[in-house]
């Protein structure tokens, strides 16, 4: 009997596009990072105002799933703002609620800025609306009311790091 493993085999492009799907994710673009810190993009989560967020592995293959958050080069250059992106990294270590996703780590690596929380799967509202139409007003305050429950309690999870909230 021998004590060597099999190697698993190597998963299909349309298996992996599959999974990116599933996870909300899109395949990523030549011009994507290889590598953001200790992380591996796999795929692209979504882009906005602030930068992307892509889904990411730990590099070293230990088990897990990372948003990490890379900030576009206008903004990660300016000291005012890095100065304010680590002080909000630094009170979201300090938070810890069932809906909040915990943070593993931010940097600046090869003029990247970044921050990477665990990824939480979830709807994606717009596809469920395509999908099955309108939500009913019931549909809208059931919602709304799983999202704000955090938000409910007094003292609000925040005030727990002696920051404040505050709409940004």
């Amino acid at each position: 009997m021998t004590d060597q493993r099999q190697p698993t085999p190597s998963p299909t492009p349309a298996a992996l596009d599959s999974a990116l799907t599933q996870a909300g994710a899109t395949p990523l673009k030549p011009t994507a990072p290889a590598r953001i810190g200790p992380y591996a993009p796999l795929g692209l989560l979504g882009s906005g105002g602030m930068g992307h967020v892509y889904l990411a592995r730990p590099a070293d293959d230990t088990p897990g799933l990372a948003a990490v958050k890379v900030i576009r080069p206008e903004y990660a250059e300016d000291p005012r703002f890095r100065r304010r992106f680590e002080r909000e990294a630094a009170v979201h270590g300090r938070v810890h609620t069932p809906r909040t996703p915990q943070l593993l780590g931010t940097g600046f690596d090869d003029s990247l800025l970044w921050t990477a929380t665990q990824y939480l799967p979830g709807l994606d509202l717009a596809e469920a609306v395509r999908e099955c139409g309108r939500l009913g007003r019931a549909g809208v305050w059931r919602l709304v009311g799983t999202w704000g429950r955090p938000c409910r309690r007094w003292p609000p999870p925040t005030s727990y790091t002696g920051i404040s909230s505050r709409p940004t």
